[in-house]
């Protein structure tokens, strides 16, 4: 059973602009679909995003100085590792002359179809008094103008489909200058598969589940439900929720069985944990992300999904104790330096909460092959 890498996807640059020669800076690309090998393109430039602040939403990359000192536009592209992956849309970055009338960011950059009017803010430079507003064709007049910073209401009918609005600014006559243009992406409901909920979340041993409740988002018509390593089939699906009949035989045995949402496309959900056995209120771990890493790599920043997690928990990467970065009662997150990950082998990953009570053992390995993908296995409690 493969699980595929999604195809990435670019909303917004930040900044979308800068000046030639200056020197290097951090880029900030949102969007969705980014995993732990996204890579980031500029134009035939390979650039890669640092792992510390990578999230499946928001990528950071260095861009060095030799790359913005001629004027011009940079393609940015995101590329995802096989199996499936693939190339991202590709938004244009302006490398503009000193001087120049130019956008650097807007905020917000993207919206949802049909969404209500609201001001857009624009940031940049060389702006003057009089100054319209590009959408597209579409000209608007700012509410108020600086030389750094414009804001303008968009109507409520300019959101009204899904696409693409080329964002510029139009100085007055006698300047008459036009500057780059940004993008702002006009987006469908967001339909990122997630499981938000599962209902009810534990049984008794041999006693089954009619049926399981999943609710959620982005399931598609034909997904099955990951139960531990095993695909089973749903009794009905809809976009938010999925309903299933657990049979006594899957829960024969005290333990924890990783609970997820499998797309037809291989595209795959979060996990959530489904108690067989008295419910406790200890930390219990169910998926890592990543699960597996190449060693000699850079800094890395692992994420715990699971239950009862509380704030002041500490990771246990074998015998060292390490402090989180962010603790929720269902995530953590905490930065592993690269000398941890220097070499191969397998790392048991333990979560100890403030009072001392222990989670499950987890087992992160160092050493797969670029590029390979696994289903993460439960770690079954007894």
């Amino acid at each position: 059973f493969t699980v595929f890498n999604p195809t990435p996807r670019i909303d917004n640059l930040n900044p979308a602009s800068t000046t030639a020669g200056g020197g290097a800076f951090t880029l900030t690309i949102e969007g969705g679909g980014f995993v732990a090998d996204s890579l980031v393109r500029w134009n035939d430039e390979t650039l890669t995003p640092n792992p510390a602040t990578r999230t499946r939403t928001r990528l950071e990359v260095t861009v060095p100085a030799n790359l913005v000192q001629t004027a011009g536009t940079a393609s940015i592209t995101v590329e995802n590792p096989e199996p499936r992956g693939g190339s991202s849309n590709a938004r244009s970055f302006t490398i503009g002359e000193a001087g120049a009338l130019r956008i650097t960011t807007i905020t917000p950059a993207t919206a949802l179809v049909g969404a209500a009017a609201f001001d857009l803010t624009i940031t940049g430079e060389q702006f003057l008094a009089g100054a319209t507003v590009l959408w597209n064709t579409t000209e608007l007049t700012p509410t108020s103008v600086s030389a750094t910073r414009i804001v303008v209401t968009i109507p409520s009918e300019l959101l009204a489909s899904a696409g693409v609005a080329n964002i510029a600014v139009v100085n007055p006559d006698p300047d008459s200058r036009t500057s780059n243009t940004v993008q702002f992406t006009i987006g469908e409901v967001d339909t990122e598969l997630r499981i938000d909920q599962i209902s009810p979340n534990s049984t008794l041993p041999g006693v089954a589940v009619e049926p399981l409740k999943i609710t959620g988002r982005g399931f598609a018509q034909g997904a099955s439900v990951l139960w531990g390593d095993l695909l089973l089939r749903p009794d009905s699906i809809r976009s938010t929720e999925i309903t299933i009949n657990i049979r006594s035989m899957l829960v024969a045995r005290e333990g924890i069985v990783s609970v997820a949402v499998v797309n037809p496309n291989n595209e795959r959900s979060n996990a959530v944990p489904f108690t067989i056995g008295e419910v406790t209120s200890g930390p219990q771990i169910t998926r890592l992300n990543p699960d597996t890493v190449q060693p000699g790599g850079p800094a890395l920043r692992l994420t715990i999904e699971g239950q009862n997690f509380v704030a002041g928990a500490t990771v246990r990467w074998n015998d060292l104790s390490l402090i989180p970065l962010q603790v929720t009662g269902t995530q953590i997150v905490v930065n592993i330096p690269p000398s941890l990950t220097a070499t191969a082998g397998t790392v048991n990953i333990v979560v100890v909460n403030p009072d001392s009570e222990t989670s499950n053992t987890a087992v992160l390995t160092i050493g797969q092959q670029p590029g390979a993908n696994r289903v993460y296995l439960p770690i079954i409690k007894r």
